[in-house]
């Protein structure tokens, strides 16, 4: 750790991510980076993500500045702003005192153009840190494979009968049998139940005729 230096990933967490608009976050969801131009950012912006993240070298030779506002950055002729301060400050986030909050932003932005200028900085040991505590995503498990007779719903339709007009065929497997089979199927099913129920009827007349 560094003496005295403000860990400006506290509120700026990588890897940073370009949304393909004009903004850059961080890996919590919060903004870090915004284009004050909405036209033809998007090449700058990818190249702002890839070396914010470390993984391109084609760096910016000059990052412009202001006195006026020390959150504004001009990038290759773009302004841009460094975003965050809600993050940092607000009550339903990290809820930071104000000096604090500065410190931090500050640090970031002191960071963010040392980066896109190929610059060492001091506050890369921290940013190494931040990075080795980011859990990657687990690759989502395959859905499994439905069995091809699962993704029909099968109907049985006796002799004579018709499917609906309005039914879809499109899923429907139809099953043909003779008429009369829907009867047989449920005295079937009366005689199965028959034969449970018997053994406790029988029992229960028996009971009936001792008294």
């Amino acid at each position: 750790m560094v003496d005295n230096l403000v860990n400006p990933f506290i509120g700026y967490k990588p890897p940073f991510t370009f949304d393909n608009c004009s903004y850059i976050f961080t890996d919590e969801g919060s903004m870090a980076l915004c284009s004050q131009d909405w036209d033809d950012v998007g090449d700058i912006l990818e190249r702002v993500e890839g070396l914010l993240n470390k993984k391109r070298e084609d760096y910016f030779e000059t990052i412009g500045t202001t006195e006026s506002d020390p959150c504004a950055l001009k990038i290759d002729s773009v302004w841009f702003i460094i975003r965050g301060w809600g993050h940092l400050t607000g009550t339903g986030a990290m809820n930071l005192p104000l000096e604090e909050a500065c410190r931090i932003q500050d640090a970031f932005r002191d960071w963010l153009i040392a980066r896109l200028k190929g610059k060492e900085s001091p506050y890369d040991i921290y940013y190494q840190e931040a990075k080795d505590r980011v859990v990657p995503i687990p690759e989502p498990e395959p859905e499994p494979e439905i069995p091809e007779d699962a993704k029909y719903t099968e109907i049985i339709l006796e002799e004579g009968e018709e499917l609906p007009d309005l039914w879809s065929t499109a899923q429907i497997r139809i099953k043909r049998v003779p008429k009369g089979w829907r009867k047989k199927q449920e005295r079937k099913k009366q005689l199965e139940m028959l034969a449970v129920q018997q053994p406790f009827y029988t029992r229960f007349l028996r009971l009936r005729r001792k008294r």
